[in-house]
């Protein structure tokens, strides 16, 4: 009777990790797939009110696209090791901007808004005549960089600009 009743707890536990493990494999993830859709199955981690963010990951490459309050497709961008490509996605696909590949900036840098923004990349909308303009850039973008040496031993000091804070662009890089 011990061992059955054994036996039939091995057999239970299995039944219900593969449950578990079916349910799980069922759930909708924020998979690249995704990407382009007007809904996609991702957390929106916009930082605005006024836009909509979604990030996807896949081969060690992320892309974050970024949508309208009507949910409508305005850019996607991917970005890897420093690089930035943007995708042929969404309504502003033509007004990206990117440290590879930058714009002229025609519009008022104080009317700006940050988007989106984490440890690597910030995304900023900025109104233009004629639609807007999207500044994709690294968050910490050195602007200038100072070796000094000490019996050997080399220190570097670089020192970062913020947005209007550099004077005369909009967003340096």
């Amino acid at each position: 009777m011990i061992r059955f009743t054994s036996t039939l707890r091995t057999i239970i536990s299995i039944g219900v990790f593969i449950a578990v493990f079916n349910v799980y494999a069922a759930t909708p993830r924020a998979g690249a797939s995704d990407l382009g859709k007007t809904n996609p199955q991702a957390e929106d981690l916009s930082i605005s009110p006024n836009w909509h963010v979604y990030v996807f990951h896949r081969d060690g490459i992320k892309y974050i696209q970024v949508n309208d309050q009507q949910d409508q497709v305005r850019v996607a961008f991917a970005t890897g090791n420093g690089s930035y490509l943007v995708l042929p996605i969404g309504s502003d696909a033509h007004q990206v901007s990117t440290p590879q590949r930058r714009l002229p900036f025609h519009g008022a840098a104080t009317l700006s808004e940050t988007v989106y923004t984490d440890n690597a990349v910030q995304v900023v909308m900025a109104p233009q005549s004629g639609g807007v303009q999207w500044q994709v850039q690294p968050v910490a973008a050195p602007i200038n960089a100072r070796i000094s040496s000490t019996q050997g031993s080399a220190q570097v000091t670089a020192s970062t600009c913020k947005v209007l804070s550099c004077g005369g662009d909009f967003l340096p890089y």
